[in-house]
């Protein structure tokens, strides 16, 4: 039996990728697919939407125990689906960019915005549930932003 060390780790993984087309197939597939559906260069704004997603059944999670409300599998997979419809959401956005408008990042960087701003509302909500102050003026202009209304108050 050979002894565990580095260099063997190291060689049996380059092996089972490099000689195994199985891995090589589906990660190239991957690749293509995410190039297509998204853009490569905002991997960054999709890692800051993904934390904002964490972040919000975290303080979820947090505002459940205060509230004493039960954390049901429904409850906690609506998280999965929203993963996934904003995926959706950001793809679509970034094909009508690159396909139909060809100049630009609008329609993706208005839809990641959009995102962005309802995640942030919904932290601020599960925080405020959970006990601690929210200014309630921050709250209103974000859902007026998240609205497009104007919340200004006129003089």
């Amino acid at each position: 039996m050979k002894s565990l060390t580095r260099k063997n780790v190291t060689s049996s993984v380059y092996s089972v990728v490099l000689m195994n087309g199985k891995p090589k197939i589906i990660s190239s597939a991957f690749i293509a697919i995410y190039s297509f559906m998204f853009d490569p260069l905002m991997t960054s704004l999709y890692i800051a939407i993904a934390v904002l997603i964490c972040f919000d059944f975290i303080t979820a999670v947090l505002a459940t125990f205060y509230t004493k409300d039960k954390i049901t599998s429904a409850k906690a997979s609506r998280t999965l689906v929203k993963l996934v419809v904003y995926g959706i959401m950001v793809s679509a956005s970034v094909l009508v960019d690159r396909f139909i408008i060809t100049q630009g990042q609008l329609f993706a960087d208005l839809t990641m915005g959009f995102i962005a701003v309802t995640e942030f509302i919904s932290i601020l909500e599960n925080i405020s549930k959970a006990g601690y102050a929210i200014p309630k003026g921050v709250l209103t202009k974000l859902k007026g932003l998240k609205r497009n209304e104007n919340t200004t108050s006129e003089k």
